[in-house]
């Protein structure tokens, strides 16, 4: 008879799996003697206090063997594990508890080395990577670097696809070369940080590599403070709060050791550090740039309930994180409700966001909602991998992140055709408002050329009758669109005839006017930057000069009503899409915001060869209109145009989900029967 035993050789005498007696390893209910790295042996002593006299029909014939005194026994000899043949009823089975739900496991390590190995014995091999068995608070560590390694690969691979339409800025300012260029490194750097994380803690994770952890380490931090600087110059303050959490996080493993540190660490404590980091970074940023978070309602409600909005965040996130990193809160099951509402909540956003072709803060979202849910369920199920299985959970992970991406990119593809197809629909519009807006304003002037010639106004303005030259401005009115008034001026610049009539206006003398001025030294029309007209209003005037014998004899004016017009031009436009127009001065001349009308405009157009300006919000095509010498923008908002794929993107949303639990449930699955048959 043998004194030690492999794990094998012990499954097979209590008739268990080894799963089960790694299990009672971990929970210190068999003891054991360890040698090279996480290879055990069992003394046979051990399995004698499984062995009941009465319960002799369930055992094997070894373990009948065993309960007669060994000559070698253990120094401190244990107790007969709890439940497990030492209940109070001896009518119990000693093998009734196997394969139930195990207690809480601890992180004790099994230290005790044996120098001397039997020849020719089998010797189980549970781990190539060195670390010794995965259970919750013992190795599970490696789950957060596989978060944040397939995060990292997942940004890469979305940012090197989707680069332009994921970080345009805020309104119509552009990307400088600078930017442009380390955004060209920026994917690159994070599918090869990606890349190393995933390699190394999934085959290298070893001793003799441990100075590639430190230099992996040491390479992330300086990654993560180029990227945060990166995205604090483009006011991309969403994915900053997830940069600033992932620094903490890996800055923590650097100060204490990385490896004294993974001895206490574990999957629940680095994830609640990093959901902590990113409460705190978060709510600051979103006190301060409300009015950038993607989602209108959420950051309108921001802004209106500041105070409230903060109560709610700090309070939420902050206490209960801190007490889950409390000795007494490792201890507690209130990170079931904890992470299974902040993670439901996060995939709820990431949907919002998905719908807003925010495609980086979305996938980042899937990633911690998804990572949070597996959280929960891992602490609750009380399971042990052996760390040669650990790839199967690692394999499940990545195609639960490369669904995530590809469903991502499904979605940007479809967004940019449905792009594509309304620009050049955006286009034909735009043709048209520019040609209304040159017709309308030749037909200013040929309807004023032809008063002067054939009602003979240069006469009627020598004249003394008032009366005579207003009827001669009314039929100019009553002719013409979008007016405030027509004025008539004789040569002198005094206003001989307004309509509709005004009192106070009529003869008035405007000859130092710059209007009047350019008219006169020109002997040419002449179009007038935006101006208050009478009544309060924004206007700009379009004169013709009348003439009497090749010599200037007056003007007559027209002044477009700015708000009527912008009225006129909107009108038939689809109602997500606006119509803008600045002068050659950069204020407003056409807006469907009349507060803006003969403001300065705060933008600049900087559009591609396409003249297609994109942002976060809007896409913008220009055209010029060369009568009245107007910038015209057509615009329209994404929310609007994408709406249309809102319900595609919930299902994505739904089918991500539904992918994680079947795959990396059947990771699990797949470990399991694994251990099952002794691997």
């Amino acid at each position: 008879m043998k004194r030690y035993y492999t794990v094998k050789e012990a499954a097979d005498i209590l008739g268990v799996s080894t799963n089960t007696i790694y299990k009672y390893l971990a929970d210190n209910k068999i003891k054991s003697v360890r040698y090279g790295r996480g290879r055990f042996k069992i003394p046979a002593s051990e399995l004698s206090h499984f062995f009941r006299p009465e319960d002799n029909s369930l055992v094997s014939e070894e373990l009948k063997e065993l309960a007669v005194p060994q000559t070698v026994t253990p120094q401190n000899p244990p107790s007969p594990p709890k439940n497990i043949g030492a209940d109070e009823n001896p009518n119990v089975s000693p093998f009734s508890t196997i394969g139930q739900e195990m207690p809480q496991t601890t992180s004790e390590e099994f230290d005790t080395e044996i120098k001397e190995q039997e020849n020719n014995q089998e010797v189980e091999t549970p781990s190539v990577s060195g670390i010794g068995l995965i259970a919750p608070d013992k190795n599970d560590f490696l789950f957060f670097r596989f978060f944040t390694g397939l995060s990292f690969l997942g940004l890469g691979i979305i940012y090197l696809l989707t680069l332009k339409s994921t970080f345009l800025t805020v309104g119509f300012s552009t990307i400088t070369s600078t930017t442009n260029m380390l955004l060209t490194i920026l994917p690159f750097a994070l599918l090869i940080l990606g890349v190393f994380f995933l390699v190394y803690y999934g085959y290298y994770y070893k001793e003799k590599y441990r100075h590639l952890e430190i230099l992996l380490f040491l390479f992330t931090i300086f990654f993560l403070v180029f990227y945060a600087y990166l995205m604090y110059q483009m006011g991309v303050y969403g994915q900053l709060i997830f940069v600033v959490a992932f620094s903490v996080v890996i800055a923590t493993h650097l100060v204490n050791g990385i490896r004294e540190y993974d001895k206490k660490s574990s999957f629940l404590n680095e994830f609640t550090i990093f959901l902590l980091i990113f409460s705190v970074t978060g709510g600051v940023l979103l006190a301060y740039f409300a009015e950038r978070f993607p989602i209108e309602m959420i950051a309108s409600f921001i802004q209106a309930r500041l105070s409230l909005f903060l109560l709610i965040w700090f309070g939420w996130f902050i206490p209960i994180s801190l007490y889950l990193l409390s000795s007494k809160g490792k201890k507690s099951r209130i990170y079931i409700p904890f992470y299974t509402i902040s993670s439901v909540i996060m995939l709820i956003f990431s949907t919002e966001l998905l719908i807003r072709a925010s495609w980086d803060i979305a996938f980042m979202g899937y990633m911690v909602g998804i990572f949070g849910l597996f959280l929960v369920y891992w602490r609750s199920s009380r399971l042990v991998i052996l760390p040669n299985n650990i790839k199967y959970i690692s394999a499940s992970f990545a195609w639960t992140t490369l669904v995530v991406v590809i469903g991502i990119l499904a979605l940007n593809n479809l967004q940019e055709q449905l792009k594509v197809d309304t620009i050049d629909k955006m286009k034909t519009s735009l043709s048209a408002k520019v040609n209304e807006v040159d017709s309308l304003f030749g037909r200013y002037e040929s309807t004023m050329t032809y008063s002067i010639s054939e009602n003979n106004l240069n006469s009627v303005v020598q004249q003394e009758d008032d009366e005579l030259v207003i009827s001669e401005a009314k039929t100019i009115y009553d002719e013409l669109d979008y007016l405030n008034g027509v004025i008539i001026y004789n040569q002198k610049g005094i206003a001989r005839g307004i309509y509709p009539r005004n009192s106070l206006g009529q003869g008035t003398d405007f000859s130092s006017r710059e209007y009047f001025t350019k008219t006169k030294d020109s002997m040419d029309g002449y179009i007038t930057p935006v101006f208050t007209s009478i009544g309060n209003k924004d206007a700009v005037i379009q004169a013709e000069p009348i003439f009497g014998s090749n010599t200037f004899s007056g003007m007559v004016g027209v002044a477009v009503a700015l708000d009527k017009l912008s009225d006129g031009l909107q009108s038939d436009l689809d109602n997500s899409a606006h119509l803008v127009g600045i002068d050659e001065n950069s204020v407003y001349v056409v807006s469907d915001k009349e507060e803006l009308i003969g403001e300065e405009a705060d933008f600049v157009f900087l559009a591609d060869k396409e003249g297609v300006s994109e942002t976060r919000d809007l896409v913008t095509i220009s055209q010029k209109a060369n009568k009245p010498g107007w910038q015209l923008f057509l615009e329209i908002n994404k929310k609007s145009l994408y709406m249309g794929l809102s319900s595609f993107a919930v299902m994505l949303s739904v089918l991500f989900v539904a992918n994680s639990v079947i795959s990396i449930g059947s990771g699990l699955v797949l470990t399991t029967k694994k251990n099952d048959r002794g691997v």
